[in-house]
């Protein structure tokens, strides 16, 4: 399998992270797919994260 992964990072709030990614690969028998989304995320004072919500498009 291959793949590849490439997003954007935006900091929506003193403690909140949104990052827009996307995903593309081939698959072990040859046929390619892609997916994207983002992620929402509250993280803490040291930039951990508390909470994550995936949201595929």
């Amino acid at each position: 399998m291959e793949l590849h992964h490439v997003w954007n990072t935006e900091m929506t709030g003193p403690d909140r992270v949104r990052v827009d990614w996307a995903v593309a690969g081939r698959a072990a028998d040859g046929h390619v797919f892609a997916l994207s989304g983002h992620d929402d995320a509250t993280v803490d004072q040291h930039g951990h994260i508390q909470t994550l919500t995936v949201r595929p498009d």
